[in-house]
C-alpha cells in the first residue's frame, strides 16, 4: 500500500502512551467496554501469544469486576488469516452481532 511506510513510521516514532496496553484494557473493561479480540494465527507481526496474554488479563479483570467473561471479552484466533483477519475472514465473528 502506498501509505504503508508512513503509517509504520508514525507508529514507531509516536510518543509513548501514558497508559500501558494492559492498563488501557483494564480501564476500558472497568468502564463497561466490551472487547472483541481477533487474531490471525498466521500473522507475521503480532504473535497470538500477545493476544492470549491480553485475553487472560481481561478474564482476570472480569473476575475482579464480578462479571461473566463474555460480558467483557471475546477472543477469536482465526486460521487461515494473517495480520488483518477482519479483512481476510470477515464472516468470522459476524454470527452474534449485538443489537445494543
Amino acid at each position: 500500500h502506498p501509505v504503508g511506510p508512513d503509517a509504520y513510521a508514525s507508529i514507531l516514532f509516536s510518543p509513548k502512551s501514558k497508559l500501558s496496553f494492559a492498563a488501557a484494557l483494564q480501564t476500558g473493561a472497568a468502564a463497561g467496554v466490551r472487547y472483541l479480540m481477533l487474531y490471525g494465527r498466521e500473522d507475521p507481526w503480532v504473535v497470538p501469544m500477545w493476544g492470549q496474554r491480553a485475553y487472560l488479563n481481561l478474564r482476570l479483570e472480569a473476575a475482579k469486576l464480578g462479571k461473566p467473561v463474555d460480558e467483557v471479552v471475546r477472543y477469536l484466533e482465526i486460521s487461515p488469516a494473517g495480520h488483518c483477519p477482519h479483512d481476510e475472514a470477515p464472516e468470522t465473528g459476524d454470527d452474534d452481532d449485538d443489537d445494543d
